[in-house]
C-alpha cells in the first residue's frame, strides 16, 4: 500500500488548512502528506493565470463591473478552471504513488480515477443560494460552472463535513447517500485562554467580523438603539472592520491580527454577530470558550455551536426586534449571562481537530485496507 496522501487545497480556507493539515500529520503519522495548493499551481503558470483571468471576466463580467464580484474571486469557479484542475490533478498524481487523495472546499474536482478520494467542505452552493434567497444564480455563479459543479459530490468515497446544515444540503441539493456524509465539524484556529473567573457585572456586547453586512453588522446596529433605550450605560465593541456608526457607547476597532481579538472577547460580557451566512461557525466556538452568552441567527452551522436558552439565543435571520429582546434579556441578568456563558465553554471543548481526525482517521481507513 502507497504511503503518500495528496492534499488538494487554494491558500489557508479561513486557516483551516494548516489546522487539519496539522492534524492529519498525526493522525496519519505512517504517510507522507503531500500538499498541493491550486492557488500556487495557477500563479505559477503565468499563461494559464492569464486565461483563468480571461475565464473570469468572461463568465462573471457584468457582476465585475458592477462590483458585485472581484475578478479574482472568481478564478477557480468558471468552467474553464474546474477543466483545467481536473487535467492538472491527474497529471500531477499517478494511483500507484498514492493511498488516496483528499481535498478540502467544494469548488473543484480533485477525484482521480483508481484511487480513493474524500473531501473536507463547510459549505454547498445550493445551501448559499438557499439562504439568500437568489432568484438569479448565475449573478453569483456562473450557470457554465454550475453545470459542472454536482459532478464535485459524486466522486468522493467519502464526504466530511464541517456543519450538519452542509451535510444536509449534500443530501437534499445533490443527492449524496447519507451513509456517505459525516459531519465532524471543526476546532478552533486561534490560541484561546480561558478567563479563570469571568464577570459579568459592566454589559460589553463584542461584534466580531470582516464582512459587516454578511455577518449582520446593520442588524446589530438597529438592534443595539433598542438596547441603549432600555440601558443606557451597555457598550458595543465592533471588530474586524470599520463601518461609520453613529451612536453613543459604540467603540469600532477596525481590522486587527487574529491573535489580538481575544483581548476583546476577554473584555466582554456578551458575543453577537447574526450572520445572514455562516458555513461553519467557527468564530462562535472561539467566543463561547470565552464564556460568552451568544445572541445570534440560525444561519448555516450557527445551530450547532449555540444552543437556544442553553448557551445563547437563536433568531431568524434579520429579525432585528427579537435580537434586541434577547440583548436586552442578557444585559439585564449578569447572573443568566454568567450560566449561558459556563454552558457555553462546556459546549466548546468538544470541537476540537483532534476529534475531527480522530473521525476522518476511522472513516477512511477501511476503505484504504478494502
Amino acid at each position: 500500500m502507497p504511503k503518500k496522501i495528496a492534499f488538494i487545497k487554494v491558500r489557508s480556507f479561513s486557516f483551516i488548512n494548516p489546522k487539519l493539515i496539522e492534524q492529519m500529520e498525526r493522525t496519519f503519522g505512517e504517510y507522507e502528506i503531500e500538499v498541493f495548493d491550486l492557488k500556487d499551481w495557477l500563479v505559477a503558470h503565468k499563461p494559464l493565470l492569464v486565461m483563468a483571468y480571461l475565464a473570469a471576466w468572461k463568465e462573471y463580467g457584468r457582476e465585475i463591473i458592477m462590483r458585485k464580484k472581484k475578478a479574482t474571486e472568481c478564478l477557480f469557479t468558471t468552467e474553464f478552471m474546474f477543466a483545467k484542475i481536473r487535467q492538472a490533478i491527474a497529471a500531477r498524481i499517478t494511483p500507484a504513488e498514492y493511498a488516496f487523495t483528499f481535498q478540502t472546499q467544494s469548488l473543484f474536482d480533485a477525484s482521480v480515477s483508481d484511487l480513493p478520494h474524500f473531501m473536507y467542505t463547510d459549505y454547498t452552493v445550493r445551501a448559499f443560494l438557499n439562504e439568500t434567497g437568489s432568484t438569479a444564480p448565475y449573478q453569483l455563479f456562473s450557470p457554465a460552472w454550475l453545470r459542472h459543479e454536482p459532478a464535485i459530490y459524486r466522486h468522493p468515497t467519502r464526504i466530511f463535513a464541517a456543519s450538519n446544515a452542509a451535510r444536509d444540503s449534500m443530501i437534499a441539493d445533490y443527492g449524496c447517500d447519507p451513509d456517505q456524509v459525516t459531519t465532524v465539524y471543526t476546532g478552533v484556529n486561534v490560541a484561546v485562554e480561558p478567563p479563570a473567573d469571568k464577570t459579568y457585572d459592566e454589559p460589553q456586547i463584542v461584534f466580531v467580523g470582516v464582512e459587516w453586512e454578511r455577518k449582520g453588522g446593520p442588524d446589530v446596529i438597529a438592534a443595539f438603539r433598542k438596547v441603549l433605550d432600555v440601558c443606557p450605560t451597555a457598550k458595543l465593541t465592533i471588530v474586524g472592520c470599520s463601518p461609520q456608526v453613529d451612536l453613543p457607547n459604540v467603540t469600532v476597532v477596525g481590522r486587527v491580527p487574529k491573535e489580538q481579538v481575544s483581548q476583546y472577547l476577554r473584555a466582554a460580557t456578551i458575543f453577537c454577530m447574526p450572520s445572514r451566512i455562516e458555513p461553519a461557525g467557527i468564530a462562535f466556538t472561539e467566543a463561547a470558550m470565552y464564556k460568552l452568552p451568544i445572541v445570534s441567527a440560525r444561519a448555516g452551522g450557527i445551530p450547532d455551536r449555540v444552543i437556544h436558552g442553553e448557551t445563547g439565543y437563536l433568531v431568524e435571520v434579520g429579525d432585528r426586534d427579537m435580537l434586541a429582546t434577547y440583548l436586552i434579556e442578557l444585559v439585564q441578568n449578569p447572573d443568566l449571562c454568567r450560566q449561558f456563558g459556563e454552558a457555553g465553554a462546556e459546549l466548546a471543548r468538544s470541537f476540537t481537530w483532534e476529534h475531527v481526525g480522530t473521525v476522518i482517521h476511522k472513516e477512511i481507513m477501511p476503505h484504504l485496507n478494502a
